[in-house]
């Protein structure tokens, strides 16, 4: 059983005059088992080793999944904000896709590849090369899209631009720097590119439907990026965003008369202004 602590504290006062505040708290029992209580008091050499990335990562799912009684270190920071909450998907819809198809394609190419014996030859011969091309498009197709929106959630790419929407990211988006006449930077998934090298307008690009990426008109130019001396890295997320035809807007009046302060609230959906009117 835990004991009572007692804390006194002295103020300095002018004078003979001496005060005193004392005040009793108990300190209760956790509410269960601390975290990593069960490897208090062993020797770490003779605890059972995972020797596998898949059974870590399946112990950690299932340590992740559980109901704990203690509030973890994103729950201290930000506590109003629950684990529960349903964000909004604004992105575009998935293509419906047969899961058991797929799988049964994959199965074929691994048959395939098990009956070749000049693939079988040049595996043990170490002069197998793999089409990283090919890889990579088979990545971005398939389970690519789903890695980049957990990379964006863990970094708070989604948390900072968006709130509490998020999506997953269905066209593919290429971005470079024009370094140089025959050198180029291409930006992936957590590269470094210097300031010197973000100074010219890069050039987009994605797969879909016409790809006009300069047909259209420029709301704001592109703005370099100029990090202060002694911030560390900057992140910069390139996103590509859906705009739908702008909402037209009638020539601004001199003198209007009866009609909202703010320009805003001329077009909300609401009649009633946020502000008071001329």
């Amino acid at each position: 059983m835990a004991a009572p602590l007692a804390r006194m504290s002295v103020w300095p006062v002018t004078g003979r005059t001496l005060s005193t505040a004392a005040a009793l708290c108990r300190r209760a029992a956790p509410l269960g088992p601390l975290p990593n209580d069960q490897f208090r008091g062993k020797d770490l050499e003779s605890l059972k080793k995972y020797r596998s990335f898949i059974k870590y990562y399946r112990q950690a799912d299932q340590e992740n999944k559980k109901t704990n009684w203690w509030r973890t270190y994103r729950q201290f920071l930000y506590p109003s904000k629950g684990e529960g909450v349903q964000k909004v998907d604004i992105g575009f819809p998935r293509v419906s896709s047969s899961v058991a198809e797929g799988l049964k394609a994959q199965k074929e190419v691994l048959k395939a590849n098990h009956k070749n014996p000049e693939l079988e030859k040049a595996s043990r011969q170490r002069t197998l090369r793999i089409p990283l091309d090919e890889v990579r498009a088979e990545w971005e197709r398939t389970s690519g899209p789903s890695h980049i929106q957990r990379v964006a959630e863990h970094y708070g790419v989604y948390q900072d631009l968006f709130g509490e929407a998020t999506f997953v990211p269905r066209v593919t988006l290429r971005v470079q720097y024009n370094t140089e006449e025959d050198a180029v930077m291409p930006v992936y998934n957590g590269n470094l590119v210097t300031p010197k090298e973000a100074a010219a307008t890069p050039e987009v690009s994605f797969e879909a439907e016409g790809n006009q990426v300069f047909s259209g008109d420029e709301v704001c130019h592109y703005f370099p990026a100029f990090p202060a001396k002694g911030t560390g890295y900057h992140m910069k997320e390139p996103i590509f965003d859906h705009q739908f035809p702008p909402v037209y807007h009638t020539p601004q009046v001199k003198f209007p008369h009866l009609q909202p302060l703010r320009y805003l609230d001329r077009y909300r959906d609401s009649d009633e202004p946020t502000y008071g009117i001329y």
